[in-house]
């Protein structure tokens, strides 16, 4: 879950990023794979949209970090198959 929006409208969402060959996954400082991202981590992503697709650019894990700080997915690097 994350926060849509700023300051006091800001309401919880859910986000759902696709990821490709070019997506930057790091924890720490290292790369690591989608697959490496738990459900909790907390995770700051940065996308542009792409064919009405939100395509994940860079995917940083917070360390130690926990699903209920504000700006937080669950699973971000989930793309839906069509």
């Amino acid at each position: 879950m994350g926060k849509q929006g700023r300051g006091k409208d800001a309401k919880e969402a859910e986000w759902t990023f696709a990821i490709d060959d070019k997506t930057m996954v790091k924890k720490g400082g290292k790369a690591i794979t989608a697959a490496d991202i738990k459900p909790g981590d907390s995770v700051h992503v940065r996308y542009m949209e792409h064919d009405g697709k939100a395509v994940a650019q860079s995917v940083m894990v917070k360390a130690g970090g926990s699903a209920k700080k504000m700006g937080t997915a669950k699973n971000p690097c989930a793309a839906k198959s069509k």
